[in-house]
């Protein structure tokens, strides 16, 4: 399941897919996990095979189902203090091989 199997290039959410998780792989930074919504929540789900550790987080969701961040807004928050708490490197900006385009 941890195995890529579609490569998400110039991605930001994450760099690969592999049977059902998103995966990130990036340097120091190796995971997967997911992200899910419904009306009024959203769950996340990071797991850092490395550290062996697992970042879970369930929030109210502001808005309508695809409105405001919510739950999204929080999450962006509160990562890079969870992070450092669990002992897992910061995840860096993806690189990019290609310049972008307007």
């Amino acid at each position: 399941m941890r195995r890529e199997h579609a490569r998400m290039p110039g991605a930001t959410v994450s760099d690969g897919w592999g049977l059902g998780w998103a995966l990130w792989n990036r340097g120091d930074h190796q995971a997967f996990g997911w992200a899910g919504f419904t009306a009024g929540h959203r769950a996340f789900l990071r797991c850092f095979p490395r550290q062996d550790a697992a970042l879970v987080l369930m929030t109210n969701s502001a808005g309508s189902l695809f409105g405001p961040p919510g739950g999204s807004a929080v999450f962006d928050t509160l990562l890079p203090e969870l992070l450092e708490l669990l002992g897992v490197p910061p995840l860096p900006h993806p690189a990019y091989p290609h310049p972008g385009r307007p």
